[in-house]
């Protein structure tokens, strides 16, 4: 048996192992060092060596071996030559190829490496352009020039040029390489070069082949544009060598912009002026034009014409028609909702230079003239907060889904409303005022739950930060507010202090002082009367609830005096003597106007609980004496106001519940009609609340509520023109109206004529002192 070969392979780690370089030397690798040093010569013929070392290794660069020339025949290059140039031939005729490539290629690298490429590159350059000449003339006679089918005979010389080129460059790739560091064109570009030149050769009329081109090319758009269907891909291949022949951006592009301009202006002004098209079919139209023409580059134009032709289209179908795009339907499709082609008016006119700002400034015009006709017709002051929260709601609308909440559009929005809602000077506020009121009563419609009522307070609150007058509407919302509280009318407490606390965030502590006092008198007054009912519970004969009311912070009533039953007398004295007893230096001022009582009343078939107001309880309670008495007896006897005491009379005898009749009919009360107690009175609640007539909200009451506002607001300009002037001294008219104006909540304008009338007034009057005390100090 033959010894196994393992002991040469496998080796103690103490062996040395001879071997050789590529130089053919012997050297001996250390066992010890083997891992840490070893030599090796790259194929590039770059020697890197290291040796193990304990600091940094170092690397040495050796030069690249030098090749010496291999000798070559004298005729070698001619030989090969022909070769070659049969070859180019064969490939632009199409025939077959009679060498091997990789032979070809290795005959041009010998003809490179022993120096003999530019002389090779001389030779090649009258070959090729001979051929793609030949091989124009071959696919464009003259038949074909005309031919409809031009652009499909170009796609075809183009295609099988592009792909002899590709054929050429790769035999002769090595020739590249050497003539790329002399500055020259490569073979691939010296073939475009040379296709380019064919391409726009001029010596014969029929053979301005890229005239042609570029006039086929826009053509062919023309008729898809027209809604012809065309090959989009043979206009794509022709794009494409435009660009591969640098002739794209010059030759093409900039015609194919100039058509499409002058098409578009034509297109834009006829729909515009002559009117065949409403605003939302033009919005479409354009629509449909971009989607169309992007369409374009997605399948055969350039990327890059995008950011020139987008522009073009939209400044010839928009900018150069923003206004009468604006003026043609803007406010109808505003008043009509259209968020659709509201969404795309906006998004076409933002993209054009002032189409934002001439839109913004449609849109607040709209909003001043809309809501304008809204507030300026007293016949529509029921309605008018209403109608106010609708259009604050659609306007809303369109800013959100059509404007893009854009700041802007909220702005003018806000603007707008500021504008007209200030046009009818204080109406506003008053309504607001009442729409709370009616909104807050219990019972009212739409306020079921507290979620609901602190919702439309929300909605309130914005019409509210538009009015100026903000005191106006503080002055009735006080008035409206004491009848809830006094009546117990109100929804909610919790929603009565919600809308408190908004109207304080709104307008400042200040502005909610009195009406939080307000809240504070009933809460002490329920705890006073508790307390009185607990002391005096032997001498009271009735049940009696008494609000002791601050004259500071509730309204002004009109103190009505009458003569009351003395169990009703007896107790008030009672109170009185208590309240003063515990407070001293404080005095009690009644108003019967405010209070209210629950009778029991007997009839014939039942008894019943009736909830009436305090002239009524006066009245009913004749009756216990007598069945029937005269309307001049009832006021001699109550001393009742006579306006107030037919109302009252009305609700008894006229109204749902007829607890008492009167001898005639009609609503006409004279001193000898004759009221008679209905004792066949019946009705199916045992519990029944008597309304009173509600007198329509009397001009007058609403006078004495604007009246007091006014007197208020000329105390604020007095007092407030005093501390300025103390403090400046000497200040002009105009910034003295204009610091006024900030510490008032109230507008004073040359328009507020009641104010600036009392603003001049005051400062007449301050003049005048100013005048007579240094006339006086002269003198002494």
């Amino acid at each position: 048996m033959r010894k196994s070969d393992n002991s040469k392979r496998h080796r103690s780690p103490d062996t040395a192992i001879p071997s050789k370089n590529r130089n053919g030397k012997k050297y001996t690798q250390s066992p010890k060092r083997a891992r840490m040093s070893q030599s090796s010569t790259p194929a590039n013929g770059m020697v890197a060596s290291s040796r193990a070392q304990t600091g940094p290794r170092k690397i040495t660069i050796k030069k690249l071996r030098s090749i010496s020339n291999q000798s070559i025949p004298d005729n070698y290059i001619n030989e090969v030559w022909v070769r070659l140039e049969e070859t180019i031939h064969a490939i632009y005729e199409e025939r077959p190829v009679p060498y091997s490539r990789n032979q070809l290629y290795r005959e041009v690298e010998n003809l490179c490496v022993n120096q003999m490429g530019p002389k090779l590159y001389e030779k090649i350059e009258p070959i090729l352009r001979d051929v793609i000449r030949v091989s124009f003339e071959a696919h464009f006679d003259t038949e074909s020039v005309t031919n409809k089918g031009f652009l499909k005979q170009l796609e075809s010389c183009w295609n099988k040029n592009y792909e002899q080129l590709i054929l050429i460059t790769s035999i002769f790739g090595y020739l590249h390489c050497t003539i790329q560091a002399s500055g020259k064109d490569s073979l691939w570009d010296l073939g475009l070069k040379i296709f380019k030149e064919n391409l726009k050769s001029n010596d014969d009329s029929k053979t301005k082949f890229l005239e042609r081109t570029i006039t086929q090319l826009l053509q062919e758009i023309e008729n898809e544009r027209q809604g012809e269907a065309i090959d989009r891909t043979v206009l794509k291949n022709i794009i494409r060598m435009l660009i591969d022949l640098q002739l794209y951006s010059e030759d093409f592009e900039s015609k194919f912009i100039f058509e499409t301009t002058k098409l578009y202006q034509i297109c834009s002004k006829t729909r515009i002026q002559d009117g065949s098209f409403s605003l939302p079919e033009y919005l479409d139209y354009i629509s449909l034009i971009l989607t169309q023409e992007n369409d374009k580059i997605l399948h055969y134009l350039d990327s890059t014409t995008r950011k020139l032709l987008n522009p073009c289209i939209r400044k010839q179908l928009i900018e150069d028609h923003i206004d009468a795009i604006i003026n043609k339907g803007f406010d109808d499709l505003l008043r009509a909702d259209r968020i659709r082609e509201l969404l795309m008016m906006y998004d076409f006119l933002c993209s054009v230079k002032n189409g934002e700002d001439k839109l913004r400034e449609a849109f607040e015009n709209f909003i001043k003239t809309e809501g304008y006709e809204l507030v300026r017709y007293p016949e529509k002051d029921k309605t008018m907060i209403k109608e106010l929260l609708d259009f604050k709601k659609s306007i809303d609308l369109i800013i959100s889904q059509a404007f893009k909440d854009n700041d802007k559009f909220i702005i003018s929005m806000k603007k707008g409303f500021e504008k007209f809602i200030n046009m009818r000077q204080n109406k506003p506020a008053e309504m607001i005022a009442k729409y709370l009121d009616a909104m807050l009563i219990a019972g009212h419609k739409g306020t079921s739950s507290d979620e609901e009522l602190d919702t439309n307070m929300d909605k309130i609150m914005v019409i509210f930060r538009f009015i100026y007058g903000k005191d106006i509407f503080e002055g009735f919302y006080k008035q409206n507010l004491s009848k809830r509280l006094l009546h117990g009318k109100s929804a909610s407490v919790d929603a009565e202090k919600a809308m408190l606390i908004k109207l304080k965030q709104e307008c400042g502590p200040d502005f909610t002082s009195k009406l939080e006092e307000m809240f504070k008198d009933i809460e002490l007054s329920v705890d006073l009367s508790h307390t009185f009912k607990e002391q005096s519970q032997k001498r009271l004969t009735l049940d009696m609830s008494v609000y002791v009311l601050s004259k500071a912070n509730w309204p002004t009533y009109q103190c009505a005096k009458v003569i009351m039953p003395v169990e009703l007398s007896n107790s008030l004295d009672n109170f009185q003597s208590y309240y003063k007893s515990n407070y001293s230096g404080r005095t009690l001022e009644w108003q019967h106007s405010l209070g209210h009582c629950k009778l029991k009343a007997n009839f014939k078939v039942s008894s019943k609980e009736l909830h009436v107001s305090f002239f009524q309880a006066l009245v009913l309670l004749l009756f216990n004496s007598t069945n029937t008495i005269t309307f001049q007896k009832i006021s001699e006897i109550t001393s009742i106001d006579i306006k107030q005491l037919k109302m009252t009379l009305i609700a008894l005898t006229m109204g749902k519940v007829k607890v008492l009749q009167k001898s005639h009919k009609g609503t006409n009360i004279e001193d000898d009609t004759e009221f008679i107690y209905n004792e066949n009175f019946n009705h199916h609640l045992h519990s029944i609340k008597i309304n009173q007539v509600q007198m329509k909200e009397s001009e007058e009451e609403n006078d004495k509520t604007r009246t007091k506002v006014i007197y208020d607001r000329n105390m604020q300009m007095d007092a407030g023109i005093m501390r300025i002037m103390k403090t400046r001294k000497k200040l002009n008219h105009s910034n003295l109206l204009g610091e006024l104006s900030d510490q008032t909540n109230f507008p004073i304008r040359v328009s507020n004529a009641p104010n600036f009338v009392r603003f001049d007034t005051y400062l007449a009057k301050i003049i005048v002192c100013s005048k007579e005390i240094s006339r006086r100090e002269s003198k002494i």
